[in-house]
């Protein structure tokens, strides 16, 4: 976005200015959201309370697979 508006002005200053619009549709999201959900904390789920000693399969599973992702970017100097 900076340098599309750098290449057609050529001046810095407007390039970063145009990085406001974005910004301010960033704060009117957080504002709305802001008052549609004053709450938040409301929209939680209740989490069932699961046995420590006892984790399922998938669980597993997916710390193996990360076990091995991790083991495959190791670099070794």
């Amino acid at each position: 976005m900076v340098a599309g508006v750098f290449a057609l002005t050529q001046h810095y200053q407007w390039s970063f200015a145009v990085l406001a619009i974005p910004a301010l549709i960033g704060w009117v999201v957080v504002l709305v959201t802001q008052r549609q959900y004053p709450a938040p904390q409301n929209l939680e789920t209740v989490i069932q309370d699961l046995d420590p000693k006892r984790r399922p399969t998938l669980f597993w599973m997916s710390l193996l697979a990360a076990a091995f992702l991790g083991g495959g970017y190791v670099d070794f100097p």
